[in-house]
């Protein structure tokens, strides 16, 4: 094991179940936040091209499951099955639609769903696919009841209904649906009564409860929107959010309704008097997303400016956490030894949590960064899909070096589309190979490029050669700090093989 990865092991094999239970800091701008201080910091470490030379598609959606497995869609429609261990290829299908809206991986493994939704092929159904070689174990579709009596019997594909979004159950034996309406309001087919949430068993596919009329339950007949929801921790319940600062509660077995907490005056309160701005007057606050912790705790991201707030698990009292994170395509997850949580949406954002300090804060490519980017099932990393390549981040080494005005080796090594960062001043110039591709101003002790951002991760237009050195030079020769890249020269293999696992007992 490298010297540089050893320290690693030890900081992160020391086992601790956290939650977000408490404010984190907030980061409106990356270079508040000093990246790159300690002995290692997260970048760009290893790349992996998808196999087919001829499909140029850009990865849409990425899901892992418990057992080590990767899965991938791209938008050209191909479906990957990838090992965790060495991003090998299992399996490989062209699906037969691309318009896809979700797709989700159950926990155990043994299935995957995708929503599509495309009206002039009629695909608006919901797929499960087999994960052992991606064939279609089942399809359902759905229609309005009211269908007959209105003009939409002559649509092509007889509904009007269509999966929207989509969520397993903790151990994978079920499957949320909601079928959201394309909209209309015509006689007796109002559009959000004949909307409805479907709990399945993904083997079977048979309908374990339907419940339709969910907005006579809550307020949210003014909610056009993507409605969130997940199950509890135990899978016995499952949360609804709306528009209106709403959780409702409903027994997963059923979908009789348990409680519902508003939380408007609370979340007010919390505006004006924790972070000092005018409350909104507006009732429409909306929860974006609800992210079930292993405690019981459900974190939801609010309203356009993406605060986060932590509600308890009886529901009782909300508290902010942070803030200009999460949006209506946010997604929240914690690493699987539950010591990381990482909110990504236009932002990717990685805490510590016992310590609630930042680990990384970059921007990425858009709503769709909130569909490619997890945790890795395995190693102490995260999987980021862009195009044609998954991109493997993970701690780097850091050091110290003395730049000249000419070019310098560092004795870093990079792989393709890998992205540097230097601390220094002056106008710094990159190099591999002897070729200059980059150049930028850095101020005195700034971070003069960023760790992992839209240019760094989706850089199509360098082809720079695998295991290269990096060289540079600069107009105000000094000492600098440079991360990223490994001291070795490593192929992509070996430097997965050299990250440590996450260490869960």
């Amino acid at each position: 094991m490298p010297k540089y990865w050893f320290s690693i092991f030890l900081f992160f094999n020391t086992l601790c179940y956290s939650q977000i239970d408490s404010t984190l800091i907030t980061i409106k701008n990356k270079e508040l936040f000093e990246i790159g201080k300690e002995q290692f910091t997260w970048a760009c470490v290893a790349n992996f091209t998808l196999s087919d030379p001829k499909n140029y598609g850009r990865i849409k959606f990425l899901d892992t499951d418990n057992k080590g497995n990767v899965f991938v869609i791209d938008n050209n429609g191909f479906l990957y099955a990838l090992s965790g261990i060495d991003f090998s290829e299992k399996w490989k299908i062209h699906l037969g639609y691309e318009h896809i809206l979700d797709m989700s991986v159950s926990p155990d493994g043994s299935t995957l769903a995708i929503c599509y939704n495309y009206i002039k092929t009629a695909t608006k159904k919901l797929e499960i696919r087999n994960t052992k070689n991606g064939r279609i174990h089942l399809k359902m579709k759905e229609k309005p009841d009211c269908y007959e009596d209105s003009y939409f019997v002559d649509v092509v594909d007889n509904t009007t209904l269509y999966p929207f979004n989509i969520c397993y159950s903790p151990d994978g034996s079920r499957l949320a649906v909601w079928f959201k309406n394309h909209g209309f309001d015509e006689n007796k087919c109002i559009a959000i009564l004949e909307e409805k949430l479907l709990i399945i068993n993904p083997l079977t596919g048979d309908i374990l409860v339907s419940k339709k009329h969910i907005p006579k339950d809550f307020e949210w007949d003014k909610c056009n929107f993507k409605f969130p929801f997940a199950f509890s921790t135990d899978g016995q319940s499952i949360y609804i959010g709306n528009c209106m600062a709403q959780i409702a509660q409903y027994d997963a077995r059923n979908l009789s309704l348990i409680r519902v907490e508003n939380y408007l005056e609370q979340i007010q309160k919390i505006e004006i008097e924790e972070l000092g701005v005018k409350a909104s007057r507006k009732s429409k606050i909306r929860f974006n997303e609800i992210f079930v912790q292993n405690n019981g705790t459900l974190l939801v991201s609010v309203g356009k400016k993406g605060r986060v707030y932590k509600i308890n698990s009886d529901l009782s009292t909300i508290s902010f956490v942070t803030e200009d994170l999460g949006n209506e395509q946010g997604h929240f997850s914690c690493s699987p030894d539950l010591q990381i949580g990482m909110l990504n949406s236009n932002n990717l954002n990685l805490w510590d949590l016992d310590t609630k300090q930042p680990i990384l804060f970059t921007e990425t490519a858009g709503v769709l960064a909130s569909n490619t980017v997890r945790f890795h099932p395995l190693k102490k990393a995260i999987i980021v899909g862009a195009k044609r390549t998954i991109k493997i981040i993970a701690p780097c080494p850091v050091s110290n070096l003395y730049i000249a005005d000419h070019y310098t080796s560092t004795g870093h090594y990079i792989n393709a589309e890998t992205s540097f960062s230097v601390r220094g001043k002056g106008r710094i110039y990159w190099a591999y190979d002897q070729v200059k591709i980059y150049q930028k101003y850095a101020k005195d002790d700034e971070i003069s490029t960023k760790i992992l951002g839209y240019s760094s991760l989706f850089n199509n237009q360098q082809n720079i050669p695998q295991s290269s050195e990096l060289l540079i030079k600069t107009d105000n020769p000094g000492i600098y700090t440079i991360f990223g890249g490994t001291l070795n020269r490593l192929s992509n293999n070996e430097i997965l093989e050299n990250l440590e696992e996450w260490g869960i007992n």
